[in-house]
């Protein structure tokens, strides 16, 4: 699970937002995140890129297959929404209808 701060996402009001490797989507042109490719793993079925994002550190992602990347390639990374998990200023879990009414920023 990737850990990042809630600005990452727009939400001063949180701690922190985790998203799995597997729920992050790579683009050439256009993003959420700008990121550099670092370590490429070519595991047949899955690659996996672990990426220094401009401002938000490391993130490991996982890609179907086998990816064309190379290291020091400049991409874009959008999370999928749907599956981010959002933690509290006290590092609690806020669960999806608790989040729908958190004051966003």
């Amino acid at each position: 699970m990737n850990l990042l701060p809630g600005q990452a996402i727009g939400r001063d009001d949180i701690k922190s937002v985790g998203i799995r490797p597997e729920h992050l989507e790579t683009h050439m042109e256009n993003g959420k995140w700008a990121a550099r490719a670092g370590v490429i793993e070519n595991l047949g079925s899955d690659t996996v890129v672990y990426m220094e994002t401009d401002d938000f550190g490391s993130v490991t992602v996982r890609l179907p297959g086998h990816h064309p990347l190379r290291t020091g390639d400049r991409v874009f990374l959008t999370p999928d929404e749907k599956h981010l998990h959002l933690f509290g200023k006290d590092g609690r879990k806020i669960h999806a209808k608790d989040a729908l009414s958190a004051p966003a920023t």
